[in-house]
């Protein structure tokens, strides 16, 4: 098995299934481990989320680094120093009171504190205007360089091999199943390759450089390009067959310091369309979705500042951000029979951000 991408996803992918006892895996990153779109991840760990399924996994997380810590003898970045949620209205306490009772049913230590204790807790804190707070106990903060250090040297303890200073020029694909990925050091054999490359360069545009857009554009769009021409010939000799790009609200908004980015994703739209006029009457209909504001590495800077992330909320129809309930639910149904009529699409998961 083959995961490109040595940053934190990428070396957590492989620490994971070094512990499930699969360790014929190959890292293969073309900087040094965490040295890409990583550093993007820095901020705020909290635990509590809008399901029971997201509130363990962050849960399980804060648990992981205490065992990193011990299996490798790093320190992995985590410094539990808890997490205050403010109410600074009647509306926002009675929310918090909700997400206590949420925490309670989900196995999570969360309490409600009134505005002498949340001074006691954070002294700098100017409380006049606070009327509650909600404490959690596990909330903390990381540095994802670290972090991603830990898990290499966790996966490289149980076999997993890292190759990195590498760059991926290729999957190779026979008969519509993957059989490698080549690399700038040679070809190597897979039947599983998982992607976990990521980029976002932010210059202003004057400052981008040709390989800074290099780069972005082909990982954005010339990797979902020629991995459709590697996997579709299989699709068509079936009849049948689903692709689902990954577009952005950059793909029709300028965003501040996101060029290169943002000019790729609205290749993405347009690439789409193409697919889907190239082989939607053989039965291969294409899509893709475009996420609004949501919880994610490259985020973590906005989502750990709640006046930010709440902007960001009241931006949208709905009132909040995105869940990744929210984005597997479109998934599903663009790859199932349910949306054979449906092609050439990009479909914004944004809560209507991108129709005000």
């Amino acid at each position: 098995m083959v995961v490109v991408g040595g940053g934190v996803a990428g070396c957590s992918i492989a620490y994971h299934l070094a512990r499930l006892g699969l360790t014929d895996v190959v890292v293969v990153e073309q900087h040094d481990v965490g040295e890409g779109t990583t550093w993007h991840s820095a901020g705020f760990v909290g635990q509590l989320r809008s399901t029971i399924s997201q509130t363990r996994m962050i849960m399980y997380s804060s648990a992981l680094y205490a065992e990193l810590r011990e299996r490798t003898g790093l320190d992995p970045g985590w410094r539990g120093v808890g997490g205050l949620r403010l109410a600074t209205t009647a509306a926002r306490v009675e929310e918090l009171r909700r997400q206590v009772s949420s925490a309670t049913t989900y196995g999570l230590e969360m309490s409600l504190l009134s505005p002498a204790e949340t001074m006691d807790m954070l002294p700098l804190l100017d409380v006049g205007d606070v009327l509650a707070a909600g404490w959690l106990p596990g909330d903390g903060f990381l540095r994802p360089e670290a972090l991603a250090q830990a898990l290499a040297a966790g996966a490289k303890a149980m076999g997993v091999k890292f190759v990195t200073g590498t760059v991926v020029t290729g999957i190779d694909v026979v008969g519509g199943k993957v059989r490698g990925v080549r690399t700038a050091a040679g070809p190597l054999r897979a039947d599983i390759v998982v992607n976990a490359a990521g980029i976002n360069i932010r210059k202003p545009m004057l400052d981008l450089t040709r390989d800074d857009w290099d780069r972005t554009v082909r990982l954005n769009l010339e990797a979902p390009f020629f991995l459709s021409q590697r996997l579709v010939p299989a699709m068509l000799a079936r009849g049948w067959g689903r692709i689902i790009n990954i577009a952005s609200l950059q793909s029709v908004r300028a965003f501040a310091n996101s060029g290169a980015y943002g000019a790729s994703k609205g290749g993405v739209m347009q690439l789409t369309r193409a697919q889907a006029e190239a082989w939607s009457g053989k039965g291969v209909n294409a899509n893709a979705i475009a996420p609004g504001f949501f919880a994610t590495p490259l985020t973590a800077a906005v989502a750990s500042d709640p006046v930010k992330w709440k902007a960001n909320a009241d931006r949208t129809f709905i009132g909040r951000n995105g869940e990744l309930p929210d984005l597997a639910g479109t998934a599903v149904y663009l790859a199932s029979r349910a949306s054979d009529y449906v092609t050439g699409q990009t479909i914004f998961v944004d809560g209507g951000l991108s129709a005000g």
